[in-house]
């Protein structure tokens, strides 16, 4: 990156056009130029590889959710994924003042599950979840 500070370039209305204003005008551009190509090109971590999200959603009801008791259903991330995706799962349901609801993705290697345990019964619970993998883009 350039070490050159901007300068400010001002042409007032009228006044000729000045060879020095215009060259310090043109040494802004340039390092505008630079910088950005600089920045342009810089990637993270010296990443070489281009990536692209996979990612596929969809939701569970929990029918009835006992008291202090963990609920399990099985869940289908997607077969658009070529190692294990990371899983994001999220309670979508209203729920009574004082009620704590604890969701887990558990198993997602083998048979992938969502647990849910409530503080209090509760009946048709909505859990929402995201599954997303980096894909490299060859």
């Amino acid at each position: 990156m350039p070490i050159n500070p901007f300068e400010t370039v001002i042409f007032n209305e009228g006044e000729p056009l000045d060879p020095d204003k215009l060259n310090k005008l043109q040494t802004n551009i340039a390092n505008t130029y630079q910088t950005a190509n600089t920045l342009y090109n810089a990637t993270v971590g010296n990443q070489t590889q281009a990536y692209v999200p996979v990612m596929n959603c969809g939701y569970l009801i929990f029918e009835k959710l006992t008291a202090n008791k963990v609920s399990r259903l099985p869940f289908d991330p997607g077969t658009m994924f070529t190692g294990t995706p990371f899983v994001v799962a999220s309670v979508r349901s209203n729920f009574a003042d004082a009620e704590q609801i604890t969701v887990s993705v558990v198993n997602l290697t083998s048979k992938p599950e969502i647990l849910c345990m409530s503080t209090k019964d509760h009946t048709n619970v909505r859990v929402e979840w995201i599954a997303m993998e980096k894909k490299t883009v060859s």
